[in-house]
């Protein structure tokens, strides 16, 4: 499947890139709660909770992670 991203989902994914769970306060400029809303309806990231702190936040998914690189 693919996904035509905007300049919006596609910053949020590389930020989430990265592998950690990230508060959607720390989003890039542009990203925010219409963007991740958009991000999980697609399955490209879930909630997740940080370990550490207990914080609910959000990560990239595989799925996520083949829709930013384009691989099937």
């Amino acid at each position: 499947m693919t996904f035509n991203l905007n300049w919006r989902e596609k910053a949020a994914l590389e930020h989430l890139a990265c592998g950690f769970g990230e508060l959607l306060a720390s989003f890039p400029r542009g990203g925010g709660g219409k963007t991740v809303i958009v991000l999980l309806a697609w399955k490209l990231v879930e909630r997740a909770t940080c370990p550490t702190y207990g914080t609910i936040g959000y990560r990239i998914t595989e799925r996520g992670e083949s829709a930013l690189w384009g691989k099937p």
